[in-house]
């Protein structure tokens, strides 16, 4: 390929005969001759030269009608997946007629049909004309991806118009893959990613998002406890003498020998049949390293440098990868963090159940393997199996896609077990049901599990034993309550005292000290939002020409008194994020009214309603999500400055030192990119950018859950300094109640659309008067677990 594009730039280095040279007939099919080394053609041209200067018409007209067809395509494929609905629809049909005619077909007709333009670009035309069609559904497919994305939505909640949204954001992040389809030529849409996760542990899925970040600390003296519990915590199920999983001085590195960089320190545990033993601590701890390395699957360069990993008396260090293959899914079973990442989207839920069967060697026969694929689904909760089995992720809940990947993991019925943050993605109540059911399946099978977590209610609630890492090393180990109730580590007692799902005394001692008065004080504040009988409707397509109204929101009424904190609560799909984006006007309500000081929403004009985004403006829960990756952190806290024209470059740059400071961030971040920074400094960065023009109002949208338990509680700090000295309003949603007992003034419980029950923290939390709030309440992980002098002492 390089000699033919140096060819095609320096002709004369090839060949000396011109472009035009006379083709003499007498030479007519002649052999090679001197200065003529690979003979003439018919018509008595030089076959070489014509070789020579037609590579500069063949790339020329390469070059012409990719660059046509790409452009074509990138805008045909943007505005399909960005502005969606009867646009996306008709250019789609469009693109599928251009795509079925073979394009060099069509560039041969055209140019038989305009005769008197024979020329390169008429003919780079004709090809880029009828070959953009694969390029728009490549581009079609990154937008919609892209246009899901928190910063996107954050802009437009800034008053960005889509289309400048689209240029700005959209096209931008989506145009990677565009290049990479122009240059390999590819004619097809590529297919989504697939899942990495095989059964019998071939490429099993592991969550490897923080695995590599445990930094490099002296090693420190654990505080050791009994190893073995007898009456403490969880009780245990057929336990023996014979530990299952036993881990011994383990050192695991990242990086080449000569530069290789430690990350775990020496990691000692065990773990004995029937038994449930909680690893926890922050991101980078060395939590997922640890379960990556019992099961060989360590991301990137890592490996284990150090130590011993014994699986019911097999040393799994001395495998080979075809032997460990055979262990993973049939003696360890996996259970990942997202399931929505880690099941195919293209295959269906039995093509991906009957596949970890037929490779742990369950069943033989088609008909065997789709029975046993059908235990697997009832024995993981899901009664309707036979039907579920032909269904997608897509069409699961949350619960439902873990629930599949539980069966999954335990459908070899392996000895151990390992759950990485299992349930950190679903809603407290349907993390209470899929827990019950793993522990359920786990103790009848007698399968040793090793759960890894950041939240120590949720592991002093399921585990007998806990073990707390840190910077890679062992930290303090010993039954969970006793952890829990006198933590001896100083990190340990910053993690109990940090973590609102246990730390029941700090949180109790805060309502106390706001009393009556700070009760009296929410009733009396004056009303800064007011919203009233809301309804939002939605069409949905059934097939052909069928749709039906689904009710998102119905009849929601609240109030929000100034400078106070409202927390909208409720399980997925219980309508929150609805009427968050009804209050910032990305979506327009069917019905009801939202009033914000004395102006009604749906009445506003759109300048109006420009200007009133400038008091209002959101924080979303993905801290990876909602910062754009392509755009440094100094541009994007000044990005709503320069939406609402405030100041000059000067001034603003100004603006955004004083936000980093406000937000506790040193000023140097500005020039970095959102990859460099931790999920707390982003959380951070997006309050900032929040902050930018002064609102009154910020909607908090699960803005702490996707955090650590310390790094959740900094940043709920700094939101509660925030408030206090700005005089700032929020709307709070969540469907944590152990946060919101910590951060909100009121309550207002969301389910099914509807509010079915409101009032203060106090009166929520003291007596709940609907049953499904009690629910919620109770499926708090670790609600109900007293803490020591110790964890309250260290608050």
């Amino acid at each position: 390929m390089a000699i033919v594009v140096v060819m095609a730039i320096w002709p004369t280095l090839f060949t000396q005969v011109p472009p035009d040279n006379d083709c003499q007939l007498t030479n007519s099919n002649g052999g090679p001759a001197a200065g003529h080394p690979l003979g003439f053609t018919f018509q008595g041209c030089d076959t070489y030269a014509r070789i020579v200067w037609g590579a500069r018409t063949s790339l020329s007209v390469g070059l012409l009608a990719t660059a046509i067809g790409t452009i074509i395509g990138l805008i045909m494929g943007a505005l399909a997946g960005f502005y969606g609905g009867w646009l996306d629809a008709v250019l789609s049909r469009v693109g599928d007629i251009f795509f079925s005619i073979p394009y060099i077909l069509a560039a041969v007709v055209v140019m038989s049909v305009f005769v008197d333009f024979r020329n390169v670009l008429t003919l780079a035309f004709a090809i880029g004309g009828f070959a953009w069609a694969s390029t728009a559904r490549v581009v079609r497919a990154e937008v919609l991806r892209v246009r899901q994305s928190d910063f996107v939505t954050a802009s437009r909640a800034l008053g960005q118009s889509r289309f400048r949204t689209l240029l700005s954001h959209v096209i931008p992040n989506a145009i990677a893959p565009l290049l990479v389809h122009d240059v390999v030529g590819q004619r097809h849409q590529p297919g989504a990613a697939v899942a990495a996760r095989r059964a019998d542990g071939a490429d099993l899925a592991v969550d490897r998002s923080d695995g590599h970040r445990a930094g490099i600390h002296p090693p420190r003296r654990a505080h050791s406890r009994r190893h073995r519990p007898e009456s403490e915590g969880t009780p245990m199920t057929g336990v023996t003498d014979a530990p299952v999983l036993s881990i011994r001085g383990l050192k695991v590195a990242f990086g080449s020998k000569g530069a290789a960089r430690e990350v775990l320190h020496g990691v000692d545990l065990e773990v004995y049949p029937g038994e449930t033993v909680a690893i926890v601590g922050e991101s980078g701890s060395g939590k997922s390293t640890t379960a990556s390395a019992v099961i060989n699957l360590l991301p990137g360069t890592g490996h284990v440098t150090a130590g011993s990993i014994m699986l019911d008396g097999v040393e799994l260090t001395d495998l080979t990868a075809r032997e460990m293959e055979r262990v993973r899914g049939r003696d360890i079973g996996y259970v990942p963090q997202d399931p929505m990442s880690n099941l195919n989207p293209v295959w269906s839920i039995g093509f991906q159940v009957k596949e970890a069967v037929r490779a742990n060697g369950i069943a033989q026969g088609r008909r065997e393997v789709e029975q046993r694929a059908i235990e697997v689904l009832k024995q993981a909760g899901l009664s309707d199996a036979e039907r579920r089995l032909h269904q997608f992720p897509h069409q699961f809940s949350g619960g439902m896609r873990q629930r599949a990947l539980i069966g999954i993991g335990l459908a070899a019925d392996p000895k151990l077990l390992i759950a990485d943050e299992p349930t950190s993605a679903l809603d407290v109540t349907v993390q209470r049901v899929i827990l019950d059911h793993m522990a359920t399946l786990t103790r009848d099978k007698g399968t040793a599990v090793l759960l890894i977590t950041h939240d120590l209610g949720l592991a002093a609630e399921r585990a007998s034993r806990i073990i707390v890492m840190n910077q890679g090393e062992i930290v303090e180990a010993g039954p969970s309550r006793e952890i829990l109730q006198n933590p001896l580590h100083p990190y340990t007692q910053r993690l109990v005292a940090a973590a609102p799902s246990i730390a029941s005394q700090r949180i109790q001692a805060r309502v106390e000290q706001r009393g009556v008065e700070g009760i009296d004080e929410v009733a009396a504040a004056p009303a800064v939002i007011q919203v009233r009988d809301l309804v939002k409707d939605y069409r949905i397509r059934l097939g052909g020409f069928r749709s039906e109204q689904f009710r998102a929101v119905d009849n929601v009424s609240f109030e929000i008194p100034r400078g106070k904190t409202l927390a909208l609560v409720g399980e997925s799909g219980s309508g929150k994020s609805t009427v968050a984006k009804m209050l910032l006007k990305l979506e327009e309500p069917t019905s009801g009214e939202i009033v914000v000081d004395g102006q009604q929403l749906s009445s506003l004009s759109a300048k109006e309603a420009f200007a009133l985004r400038r008091r209002m403006q959101p924080v979303f829960q993905d801290p990876y999500g909602s910062l754009d990756p392509l755009r440094n952190i100094g541009n994007t806290i000044a990005e709503p400055l320069l939406i609402h024209k405030v100041g000059d470059e000067k001034s603003r740059r100004e603006r955004v030192r004083e936000l980093l400071d406000q937000v506790s961030l040193p000023q140097e971040l500005a020039s970095r990119y959102p990859n460099e920074l931790s999920g707390g400094q982003r959380q951070r960065v997006a309050i900032a950018r929040a902050l930018a023009l002064k609102p009154d109002i910020v909607v908090l949208d699960e803005a702490v859950s996707a955090l650590d338990v310390l790094v959740q509680d900094q940043v709920l700090q700094l939101l509660a300094e925030l408030q206090h000295e700005l005089e700032l309003t929020y709307l709070f949603i969540t469907h944590d109640l152990a946060v919101v007992r910590v951060a909100a003034d009121l309550v207002c419980v969301m389910e099914r659309g509807r509010v079915v029950e409101q009032g203060t923290v106090d009166e929520i939390f003291a007596s709940p008067t609907q049953e499904y709030t009690r629910r919620l309440l109770d499926a708090i992980p670790g609600a109900s677990i007293p803490l020591g002098e110790a964890a309250g002492g260290a608050v």
